[in-house]
């Protein structure tokens, strides 16, 4: 396989003459390792996605040093392929690559395995440390002077091994070290990308997937889900489960258990008296969405200044419960004399180890949940996956596809789960069993190749004895009936039946393999596979990208491939820990870019399904339907193809704002009045239903300024001072401005779209988003109101949207500025009425933007925004009394109207 087109020559710095044209991104790649290499950087990264030909960039870098050269891998496929890729080279008059520990060429490919020992004892949990033969490969590479070290998937490397890796570098010298991985910095967690700096530092270059399948590099693909409910068996036991939290629960808010009972207590804590919530909020968000979440289901009150959001939306699951024990067992219990909160404490000590948690002197903590064992390896899954490779197989005659799961064979099961599945559930080998006793797959020549077994059915193990004689390894091969039906391989070892099975799909003489993710999942290369089934339940982002990675690789002799990905999730709906799975779902997602079933390529679970939401898996009567609509999907690549060809290649993510207004309340919003059936259309300031007026409240400012008038003519009469008459005056002449402007400005209600216009003027004015940057609003067939920005820099989007929610939503109780909107209400503005009035002036107040919220004069340049698009008055600092006094009455509050709520979610489109 080449690594496409490209130029005929590396760039300056690079090696010449490499056997291929390089691609666009592998000379960018090359050229940053090539400047960094002249500023004297001896420890750089570079990350690109699987099938980017990261290998061929490293491998030319480090040989244009002149210096020998150790690669460090995580394992024998990986070497394989490093192996293969300096053959090529090594046609071209270059070095040849070994694997010998001794070092004995230029160019070592070894496995970091090969280096590491443990313990005298054997023990796998004692720290890892160099082995004998890695104190001997270190010794050799100080005797022989300075080398240029690779470590291929580095940041795997780094995560298993951190500390030894940096001892190993640390006492090579002065050593050239080049990192490569498939895992973006985006997908690394903190800690890990502290890791990656303290060891390699920083990266030199990056490539995204989106822009590579933009431009053909890699193959345009789908992700799609198959939901499942658990089986009978696990059901019955996952139900028992459930009698025990329910009793947990009815337990714990029992409030006789205690001198003040944890309902009691979370009231006092952030009900409606308490002023404890921004503080929480800000110190604690796991605590406070928990909070928010018990609230919103109704058992407790909601907290005056809290926000709710799509994740505090959700219905509250065992740990918000705990969340809230923790709090109350550190704060109230622990603090009590009374002998019945000593009772509770023991109480509750004695009933978290039968939910998987433990009270010890620091608080409750979590343990592995049996319930998040039963579903990540339910036997349902397995089933599902055998669903999935039928219909694709029966869909497309030159489908390749591999199965991937966590463990080859039986895994040892914890007493607390052994009724519940059996050994094999979840394992490779089972489900190899059962795709070969489905007639519909059997005929496909399924093949299990794990570490320590390979084996299929009968014809599936006939043909890889016939091809692996064919390249050599057939030699002493025999076979020999399991119990489950399939017939192992017998006489060889992985490196031979890997490059056995790899012929075979290649070929067409097997269309599915199945393997572990050990094995498989990284480094493996095959380029004919077009879908990985994803059972495994690994969600670091290097799992994630190398497990998808396997799909994505160009096919030369299918040039149309499209890859189609499948995650396969157990939810149980009737427990309150029966989401474990699809957070796992939602994880592996989370930053991952893949067209929705509408063509736009966006992150998260909601490429899998537009409806589906990150904070809680679908009702369990939509999942026959979901899974239909995937499978309709799957059977479509021309559209998969074109919601790719759409793709900008020099693109980046962009975030939007997803807007519609609340359940229930489709016909009441302040800014768009939609019933089910309307029709949308714009009016030049936002969305409308023809034939529908909006609101005018034009009249209320002068109601306003005529009251305000004639107050301050009564004062007058009733011998006020003249300051009074002062003040009275000034007074007036404000309300007259403002009804003048309303006058001009105000015969509608301000709509989202002069809000988004407001957000978007002053994040301009401010600098903070670039000048050709303008409003991009979208409207879905259901309604839903979509904004972002068009023509904006990296990461501007996010601020906008940022903003925009900050403006619309309710006021926090940290907002630094306020400014208010007149709106038309009923009754009179103020305490004097004038005959003939029927409206009068009122103010909602706003938060200004957090970002806009730094300084005086950023926040002025957001009300001179305001009061262009929206109407209003100046911005009121909230840390001075006023301000303050104002901030406590509305934190909280909805400023578009508590009737017209509206529920919007944030989304990342590319």
């Amino acid at each position: 396989m080449t690594d496409g087109p490209g130029r005929e020559e590396g760039p300056a710095g690079a090696l010449p003459g490499a056997p291929w044209p390089w691609r666009e991104h592998q000379a960018s790649a090359l050229e940053a390792l090539a400047a960094a290499r002249e500023q004297g950087r001896e420890r750089v990264w570079v990350s690109l996605p699987p099938g980017a030909g990261k290998t061929a960039v490293g491998l030319a870098h480090a040989l244009a040093s002149g210096r020998p050269v150790l690669v460090l891998v995580p394992n024998t496929a990986v070497r394989s392929v490093w192996l293969g890729e300096a053959a090529r080279f090594a046609a071209t008059g270059r070095r040849r690559a070994t694997t010998d520990a001794a070092l004995p060429t230029d160019l070592t490919v070894l496995t970091y395995q090969a280096l590491v020992g443990r313990g005298d004892d054997g023990d796998e949990d004692a720290p890892a440390r160099l082995s004998p033969a890695g104190e001997r490969v270190l010794a050799e590479m100080t005797r022989r002077g300075p080398f240029t070290i690779v470590l291929d998937e580095c940041h795997h490397l780094l995560a298993l091994w951190g500390e030894l890796l940096a001892h190993v570098l640390d006492r090579a010298g002065r050593t050239e070290v080049i990192g490569l991985t498939a895992t973006p910095p985006s997908r690394m967690s903190r800690a890990e990308a502290e890791q990656m700096r303290a060891v390699i530092g920083e990266p030199v270059a990056q490539v995204a997937v989106p822009p590579l399948v933009a431009r053909g590099e890699l193959a345009p693909f789908v992700e799609l889900v198959w939901l499942t409910r658990p089986t009978e068996t696990e059901t019955e036991w996952l139900a028992g489960r459930a009698t025990r939290t329910a009793e947990f629960i009815a337990w714990l808010t029992d409030p006789a258990i205690a001198s003040t009972g944890l309902l009691a207590w979370a009231e006092q804590r952030w009900g409606v008296l308490s002023r404890d919530w921004s503080t929480t909020s800000r110190t604690d968000p796991v605590l406070a969405d928990a909070v928010l979440r018990l609230a919103h289901a109704g058992h407790l009150s909601m907290p005056p200044q809290a926000v709710l959001g799509e994740a505090t939306r959700a219905a509250p699951g065992l740990e918000d419960w705990l969340a809230i024990a923790q709090d109350w067992w550190a704060h109230c219990l622990r603090r009590s004399d009374d002998p019945r909160d000593a009772t509770t404490i023991e109480r509750l000590r004695a009933l978290l180890p039968g939910l998987d948690h433990r009270l010890g002197r620091h608080g409750i903590t979590p343990g592995v949940p049996a319930v998040q064992r039963v579903l990540a390896r339910s036997d349902a899954k397995a089933r599902g996956a055998v669903e999935i490779v039928a219909a694709t197989l029966a869909a497309d005659p030159q489908a390749r596809l591999l199965v991937l799961c966590d463990h080859a064979e039986a895994a040892t099961l914890p007493a607390d789960v052994a009724g519940a599945i059996s050994e094999q559930s979840g394992s490779a080998r089972r489900v190899a069993a059962l795709l070969a006793a489905d007639p519909r797959v059997s005929t496909a020549n399924p093949l299990l190749v794990t570490g320590g077994l390979v084996a299929g059915p009968a014809g599936a193990a006939a043909r890889l004895i016939e091809t692996a004689a064919g390249l050599g390894s057939g030699d002493g091969l025999g076979a020999e009936r399991l119990d489950d039906g399939l017939l192992r391989v017998t006489g060889w070892g992985p490196p031979a039946w890997v490059r056995s099975a790899t012929a075979m799909i290649e070929s067409g003489a097997c269309r599915v393999l199945v393997g572990t993710r050990a094995l498989l999942g990284e480094g493996w290369d095959a380029p004919s596979i077009t879908g990985v089934v994803d059972l495994g339940s690994a969600t670091t982002g290097t799992a994630v990208v190398q497990t998808r990675g396997r799909a994505l690789r160009r096919d030369p002799g299918r040039p149309d491939k499209v890859a189609v990905n499948w995650s396969v999730c157990a939810v149980a709906p009737d427990h309150l820990q029966g989401d474990g799975d699809w957070r796992r779902l939602v994880r592996k997602h989370d930053g991952w870019f893949a067209p929705d079933e509408t063509g736009e390529i966006v992150d998260q679970v909601a490429h899998l399904d537009s409806r589906f939401s990150p904070y809680a898996p679908p009702p369990a009567e939509l999942f026959d339907a979901a899974n239909a609509a995937a499978l309709v999907r799957a059977e479509h690549p021309g559209r998969i193809r074109r919601a790719w060809a759409g793709v900008d290649p020099d693109g980046f993510p962009r975030s939007e704002l997803r807007i519609t207004p609340a359940a229930g309340r489709r016909d009441r919003g302040p800014v768009l009045t939609v019933a089910p059936d309307d029709r949308l259309a714009w009016d030049g300031h936002g969305l409308v239903v023809p034939g529908r007026e909006r609101s005018r409240p034009g009249r209320a400012g002068a109601a306003c300024a005529v009251a305000l008038a004639v107050g301050g003519l009564l004062c007058f009469l009733a011998g006020a001072t003249p300051l009074a008459l002062a003040a009275s005056g000034a007074a007036a002449a404000l309300a007259g401005r403002r009804a003048w402007s309303l006058g001009r400005r105000a015969r509608r209600e301000p709509g989202l779209v002069d809000y988004a216009q407001t957000v978007l003027a002053a994040l301009r004015g401010a600098g903070l988003v670039d000048a050709p940057a303008a409003l991009a609003t979208e409207v879905a067939p259901d309604g839903e109101l979509r904004f972002s920005l068009s023509d904006a820099g990296p990461g501007q989007a996010e601020v906008f949207v940022q903003a925009l929610a900050e403006v619309i939503g309710p006021v926090g109780a940290d907002a630094r500025y306020l400014i208010n909107r007149w709106r038309l209400g009923p009754g009179l503005c103020g305490p004097l009425a004038v005959r003939g009035l029927t409206g009068s002036l009122a103010e909602n107040w706003h938060a200004v933007p957090t970002v806009l919220a730094d300084s005086r004069a950023h926040a002025d340049l957001f009300a001179a925004a305001w009061g262009e698009h929206v109407g209003g008055g100046a911005a009121v600092y909230t840390g001075r009394a006023i301000g303050a006094g104002l901030l406590a009455a509305v934190r909280g509050t909805s400023p578009l109207g508590e009737d017209s709520a509206l529920a919007w979610v944030r989304r990342t489109r590319w």
